[in-house]
């Protein structure tokens, strides 16, 4: 039951993981999110759209079902968009599945996929890097719903 996220080469322990398979549409997905002490922030990067089978995955920003792993970054802040990012190079990401067990609900795999800043929506500093690399391990349990 590990994992571990890298922000441009920096272990980052504030994401929450988030699995997840979705019985009606039948696909699994997966979501990091970072909140802010005071609850006024939410970063957000998510791989979704993906086959609940081991496989080696591109990374992709079509809204497509079983094409790759659709992923997106960003940040919503004070319930509006905040800083926006665009996938970028996606040729060089990938999302691997290495291991499902259906029975006891768990899956494990890594991933790498790189951001850059598109739009700020009119707020100054929010911490974030204007180009980001996510890399990251997993093996957690998923939920269905």
């Amino acid at each position: 039951g590990t994992s571990i996220l890298y922000l441009n080469g920096e272990v980052v322990n504030d994401y929450e993981f988030q699995t997840f398979y979705d019985t009606v549409n039948n696909y699994i997905g997966f979501v990091y999110i970072k909140r802010s002490p005071d609850q006024s922030y939410r970063n957000i990067l998510e791989f979704i759209f993906l086959p609940l089978e081991n496989g080696n995955y591109i990374i992709h920003r079509t809204r497509e079902l079983y094409l790759g792993a659709f992923s997106t970054f960003g940040q919503i802040g004070f319930e509006e968009s905040g800083w926006e990012y665009e996938l970028l190079n996606p040729e060089d990401g990938f999302f691997e599945i290495s291991e499902i067990d259906i029975e006891e609900q768990i899956v494990q795999g890594k991933f790498r996929s790189r951001y850059k800043l598109e739009d700020k929506n009119g707020f100054k500093n929010t911490g974030l890097p204007e180009q980001i690399l996510f890399e990251g391990i997993f093996h957690e349990n998923y939920i269905r719903n």
